[in-house]
């Protein structure tokens, strides 16, 4: 057998590492395309993936245009549910970044990493990297950068229930893009006050805020920004007990999400069906939405989905009396919410699992759980937000006091 001479190795060598230079800058092209063909572009994701990893290998040589190309790639990476995956590709092009002193690359690809953190209901984790990416871009005068970080971490912190944080960082994200003249920032931003005050119940301000974001987002021909708001309309019209009206966007959100490909959307769209149905009274259809979502959220490890469908899916098992389906499903989303120490989370699941033990007449059991969530509320920082559950606390306690 004939053995290749070292002349001959360092040939297909510098063959392969010219192949791998010239790919890269072929699909940075292929994704500034007015019109990316999104089906190619999931079938060809692991080739992409393997040409990103081996030019990451050349580092130097190789590095500001694979730079480029995963900033621009991730986006299609969140949205199609390759987290896992992608997570590590970036947290290599980060250390990568730190080992050239590149430090502008380092807070881009940070704050992606922190964003894919919280789609994976890594709270603590995302938290941390979105702190870094805003100490970072502030030493480099990166007011866009810091700008997304805050508007970014302001959202997140609706999820964990730190609603005045959100609201200071949203509103300066807000002026900064503002400043900058970036729509795009500006769409987003206005969204995330939009859902700030609805968890708020500041039913006018939300509305505004989410019609704006939807506003800039038609004008742009952004149906990955207009399929959020379209979401959070749908989820401030429940609330307000419209159900009707939400139906109608999140019927909107199910076509954007199935014309861009955005499978994991769709498990909260169905989540917010379901929900949206248990209010207009209709169980069947509520339960149906809402087993679609948890299956969703089963396949890509969305474990704070999970909780949210199963604390629904558990009041709507409540209502069909179908005691036993309830029970489990809001003791699994109370133990889920915990684990992603979510008090936000645990409070409005302990709420409903009072509620159950109340329906079953299991008075002890009742005040157990009113106990514990009264406890809650008392240390927790932001209890003036929750202000809002004061008459039916009243109303479990009258219960409790009758029996």
């Amino acid at each position: 057998m004939e053995v290749p001479g070292l002349n001959e190795t360092q040939v297909y060598a510098d063959l392969f590492r010219q192949s791998v230079l010239e790919d890269i800058p072929y699909w940075q092209n292929y994704l500034n395309k007015e019109e990316v063909d999104t089906p190619t572009l999931k079938r060809k994701r692991e080739q992409i993936i393997r040409n990103i990893q081996f030019a990451l290998d050349l580092e130097e040589a190789g590095w500001q245009p694979v730079q480029s190309l995963i900033e621009a790639f991730s986006s299609y990476m969140e949205r199609w549910g390759y987290w896992e995956i992608w997570n590590r590709l970036l947290r290599r092009a980060v250390n990568v970044a730190e080992r050239m002193g590149d430090d502008s690359a380092v807070v881009s690809l940070s704050r992606l990493v922190a964003r894919l953190l919280f789609q994976q209901s890594r709270f603590k984790e995302s938290i941390q990297s979105y702190r870094q990416t805003i100490r970072i871009a502030r030493q480099l005068g990166d007011k866009t950068n810091k700008a997304k970080a805050c508007s970014n971490l302001g959202y997140l912190f609706i999820e964990q229930g730190y609603l005045w944080r959100s609201e200071l960082l949203c509103c300066y994200a807000l002026k900064m893009f503002e400043q900058l003249g970036s729509d795009h920032g500006r769409a987003h931003t206005e969204n995330h006050l939009g859902v700030l005050y609805e968890v708020q119940r500041r039913w006018d301000e939300a509305q505004w805020h989410l019609e704006r974001a939807c506003q800039v987002w038609e004008v742009m021909g952004d149906q990955h920004g207009l399929l959020r708001g379209y979401i959070n309309l749908g989820t401030l019209y429940t609330r307000k007990d419209q159900p009707d009206q939400a139906l109608l966007y999140l019927k909107k959100a199910v076509d954007l999400a199935k014309l861009t490909g955005e499978e994991p959307a769709l498990g909260t769209i169905y989540m917010n069906m379901g929900y949206a149905f248990r209010v207009k009274g209709d169980l069947t259809e509520a339960k149906i939405y809402g087993n679609q979502a948890e299956s969703i959220f089963r396949r890509f490890s969305n474990s704070a989905g999970l909780a949210q469908v199963w604390d629904n899916l558990g009041l709507v098992c409540l209502y069909l009396e179908q005691w036993s389906e309830a029970k489990s499903y809001l003791t699994a989303s109370l133990k889920m919410w915990r684990s992603l120490k979510n008090e936000k989370g645990e409070i409005e699941t302990l709420v409903d699992l009072v509620e159950y033990e109340l329906t079953r007449n299991n008075w002890l059991q009742a005040k157990i759980q009113l106990t514990t969530l009264k406890e809650l509320l008392d240390r927790h920082s932001a209890q003036r937000e929750y202000a809002y559950l004061q008459p039916t606390l009243e109303k479990y306690c009258r219960s409790l006091v009758d029996h």
